[in-house]
């Protein structure tokens, strides 16, 4: 693969009625957003910037929310030397001061702009705070914060049936505040006026029940009285995770409460496939509705180690959401996940960082019109009915009632249904609000009739959520039928339709990949991907512009065109102790399997290595390896390991438990640092579970095998107490098949030097002293030693050579490129020359855990597909230095390594003078990072 140079014809369009005219209803106001923020939505901008939010904010408010909760705001500890990757998120609420900002979410002055701005939409700002504890040293804390006055000691939390604990001790090793000490609450209360000063309108209280009550007996305090009623916020709501002390109703007395419980009901009740009122109408808290802030999922649900939420799609959640946000009297609080996360994918798949903008799910049709309709619906009643179909009650469907004014019927049924009910609304013909539901092509099926008797009628879609209200929007609306935009949607077919959408416009348009703007009509539809190559990116821009001609929305949505061949391998290692009837058991968290245990059959490869291939789809899930009889890897209760691509599970590493340790819980916890000083973990501390081996010699060895990235990781043994290497200290390299003891002295290794075995290379070239070895290519750019087990090079005591693809290596090292004559020569890591006034910088902005350029030099050929990896370097950013010998330009793209490409939507990049360029959203600048 070279380039993208050719001009293709992209789609086709496909006219698929006969009408030449808009959807059009009557007109009347839109209601965007509420008078109280009780009364509409809160959007969870969890880990975004101040500064994000606020470029976002016609988004939000277009989206009708009428608040936005930020994530922690105070001065916090600054984790890997401030590194964004998201699983850094928790380091936001270890704060080291009561100052306002830290570097996730930015400045004081730039809150005070969020909240100024803000107003001027109708916005409201939640400030979330964190009064209960500080960072676990207090050594990292600012100025008197350091003083263990402000303290409650070194009270341990591990019985969370312990009142007494639970609220005096320190939270996951997190430093519990006084927060009886009058002079404390004092503090509490002038940040808290400091933050509605700047604009706030209100707050979350963090680990609100971690926080005594006046009346907990003898270390009562009376920290909540005294805070919620002389800060004169108009919204307080604090976390609590129920649970045996949660003592809910007392809580309540000072401020609204969170009602954890529902939010496990309504998840397990769409997983389900069941919305029985019975179930579902109960919010499970001994507290007055209005009094509750409700969710699908919290960020503890989905950032937490046990993901409890991860695995929830984007459909459900659309339903959970339709549930919650269209009832009367609790406030519903809406997560926005990471860029990409969750559902099919991992749970921090690094397409974003800390202080972006979430995943769009946020601002989805769907997630708007409930919102919209719930803002409409200020004041009325609610009914929650499950309808009759052929005399019995239908639980996959749930029909939400406000008053006689409106409607919300979820459908949880695979196909079409009709709907015959009874209902409160009042009589009359209704149209279907919700873009995304709607038949496109038979406008009658979106109309639903309220007789006089009480009867309403109307054809429900298949996994839809249907909203009626006689609120005949003059709101545009424009979309592409069944798709999310701003989200990867890929397809493995030749080409896809595509029916677009446009209701309450005066004119709609659709482009191709900033191609020409062309006119559309709802129900028209498109063809793409004819002409793509796999791996090509379409990008299909919708605009529409309202009826009165003043309002204009855009859309994007992103194709990707896959290999329909393209599948997942693994390969599992086994040991000699295991039988031969190796099994994969591959699931994800959200209960869905490939095949039930003991999964799908292996096929063996060669020696002890065996392997299975399924669909891209599942990559991220995890997977159990097994012999079907009693050994099984990781270990029986633990979760699978996450699949990687052409991952290799094949490094077992032993360890020699100590007489004192406990013989019942052995664990590895094992990680690795990539450049940027990120932490890729295999599991959460204290990590997996160790098998325990037969005894040799009265010595107790533990074992475990790991996947092979963490080749060049580390480990750490521990049974939940003791560890090795000892707390602050890096744990050991990991060796494969190495026999670890204490001290963390390899006592038994297999496959180290001399290392692997050269061959003879067999040419025409009458040179019979050349040898090559093939391996692994992100090898690239690591260190290799030569060796007849007697002399080596480089000598004893020196590193190895730098590793080069097709690399030709003497006695002093690297000498040329080799062509055996089989293809073109490979290319090697570009290395400055000695001309340093004809050198090229590029740092390139991305997600992608890896990167490729694939360049030309001048006119000279261009590099083997797929190019060069670049080096990480910060904040996002790769980078790479080229030389550009005697030649004045650079032509290039990019690409991730797995054939999705950056090709400037096929133009290519290209570059004229040497210097520093900074490559980010398809815009080249000149300069540094």
């Amino acid at each position: 693969m070279k380039l993208f140079n050719k001009k293709r014809i992209l789609s086709s369009l496909i006219f698929t009625l006969s009408t030449n005219q808009y959807f059009k209803t009557t007109k009347a106001e839109v209601v965007y957003h509420t008078d109280k923020i009780e009364d509409g939505t809160i959007l969870h901008a969890f880990s975004w910037s101040f500064n994000t939010i606020k470029e976002k904010l016609l988004d939000i408010k277009n989206s009708g929310y009428t608040a936005v909760q930020t994530s922690a705001v105070q001065r916090c500890i600054i984790h890997d030397n401030g590194n964004k990757y998201f699983g850094n998120w928790q380091y936001a609420y270890q704060p080291i001061s009561q100052e306002v900002g830290n570097y996730i979410v930015g400045s004081e002055e730039e809150f005070k702009s969020l909240c100024s701005t803000a107003k001027k939409y109708g916005i409201k700002i939640i400030a979330d705070v964190v009064l209960n504890h500080m960072t676990p040293d207090i050594n990292n804390c600012e100025g008197d914060w350091k003083d263990p006055k402000w303290y409650h000691g070194s009270i341990s939390l591990k019985d969370f049936d312990d009142r007494y604990a639970v609220t005096q001790g320190n939270l996951v090793g997190l430093k519990d505040l006084k927060t009886q000490d009058p002079e404390y609450q004092e503090r509490a209360l002038k940040l808290l006026q400091k933050l509605l000063n700047d604009g706030a309108s209100g707050f979350r209280y963090d680990a609100a029940k971690h926080i005594e009550l006046p009346d907990d007996y003898n270390y009562g305090g009376n920290f909540w009285p005294f805070i919620t009623k002389n800060n004169n916020a108009e919204f307080q709501y604090g976390e609590l995770l129920q649970g045996t002390t949660s003592r809910d109703e007392d809580y309540a007395k000072y401020l609204k409460v969170t009602a954890s419980n529902y939010g496990y009901q309504v998840r397990k009740s769409i997983s389900n496939n069941n919305l029985d009122t019975g179930d579902i109408g109960d919010y499970q808290i001994r507290v007055n509705p209005s009094k509750l802030i409700t969710w699908v999922e919290s960020h503890d649900n989905y950032s937490n180690e046990g993901e409890e939420s991860v695995g929830f799609s984007d459909e459900q959640i659309k339903f959970g959401w339709a549930l919650i946000a269209s009832r009367k009297s609790t406030t519903p609080l809406f997560f926005s996940r990471p860029l990409g996360g969750g559902g099919k994918h991992s749970q921090f798949p690094n397409k974003s960082f800390l202080g972006d903008e979430g995943d769009p799910l946020y601002k989805d049709e769907t997630i708007s019109s409930i919102n919209f309709f719930r803002n409409a619906m200020v004041g009325e009643n609610e009914f929650l009915r499950n309808p009759y179909t052929n005399g019995h009650k239908d639980v996959k469907i749930l029909m939400i009632e406000r008053g006689n004014k409106g409607i919300v019927i979820i459908n949880l049924h695979e196909k079409e249904i009709t709907l015959q009910s009874e209902t409160h609304l009042a009589p009359g013909e209704y149209e279907n609000q919700n873009i995304d539901s709607h038949h496109i092509n038979d406008n009658n099926k979106n109309i639903f009739k309220v007789s006089n008797d009480g009867k309403i009628q109307g054809i429900l879609k298949g996994r839809s959520v249907t909203i009626l209200y006689k609120n005949d929007t003059s709101k545009p609306k424009i979309s592409i039928e069944g798709y999310s935009m701003d989200k990867e949607i890929s397809f493995k077919t030749n080409s896809i339709t595509l029916n677009l959408m446009a209701f309450h416009v005066s004119k709609a348009t659709y482009s191709i990949n900033n191609g020409k703007e062309i006119e559309y009509v709802h129900g028209n539809s498109i063809k793409i991907g004819e002409n793509s190559f796999y791996g090509d990116k379409i990008k299909i821009n919708l605009k529409g512009i309202g009826e009165d001609k003043n309002e204009v929305i855009e859309k994007e949505y992103i194709f990707l065109k896959k290999d329909p061949n393209s599948v997942i391998k693994v390969y599992f290692q086994k040991s000699n102790s295991w039988g031969t009837n190796i099994h994969s058991y591959i699931y994800r968290r959200s209960g869905i399997t490939l095949k039930q245990w003991p999964g799908e059959k292996m096929k063996h490869i060669k020696d002890n290595i065996y392997m299975v291939t399924f669909d891209d789809e599942l990559e991220g899930a995890l997977v159990i390896f097994n012999d079907n009889n009693n050994n099984q890897s990781p270990g029986v209760g633990e979760n699978g390991f996450k699949i990687i691509n052409d991952g290799l599970f094949d490094i077992d590493v032993y360890f020699e438990k100590p007489n004192e340790w406990n013989s019942n819980n052995i664990n590895a916890y094992i990680y690795y640092k990539n450049e940027q000083g990120i932490v890729t973990e295999e599991k959460r501390w204290p990590g997996l579970s160790m098998l325990k081996m037969k005894e040799e010699n009265s010595k107790k060895i533990y074992s475990i095998s790991i996947n092979s990235k963490y080749n060049k990781g580390m480990i750490i043994f521990n049974d939940g107490r003791h560890q090795s290497p000892g707390g602050g200290q890096d744990g050991f390299i990991i060796k494969a098949n190495g026999l670890y003891n204490i001290n963390g002295s390899v006592i038994k290794e297999i496959g180290q030097w001399p290392g692997t075995e050269m061959k003879k290379l067999n040419n025409n070239n009458n040179n019979n002293n050349i040898y090559y070895i093939e391996f692994d290519k992100e090898y690239n750019g690591a260190y290799i030693i030569f060796n007849n087990g007697n002399k080596q090079i480089p000598s004893p005591g020196k590193p190895g050579f730098i590793i080069y693809n097709d690399g030709l290596y003497n006695m002093n090292g690297f000498s040329e490129k080799y062509n055996d004559g089989e293809g073109e020569e490979n290319d090697l890591p570009s290395s400055p020359s000695t001309n340093n006034n004809n050198i090229v910088t590029i740092y390139y902005y991305t997600p992608w855990s890896k990167v490729n350029i694939h360049y030309q030099i001048g006119s000279e050929r261009w590099t083997s597909t797929p190019g060069i990896m670049m080096s990480s370097y910060i904040n996002g950013y790769k980078k790479i230095i080229i030389d550009l010998k005697n030649a004045t330009t650079l032509t290039f793209v990019f690409n991730n390594n797995e054939n999705i490409w950056d090709n400037n939507h096929g133009k290519n990049y290209y570059i004229n003078t040497p210097g520093n360029y900074i490559v980010k959203d398809g815009k080249i600048s000149s300069g540094s990072v």
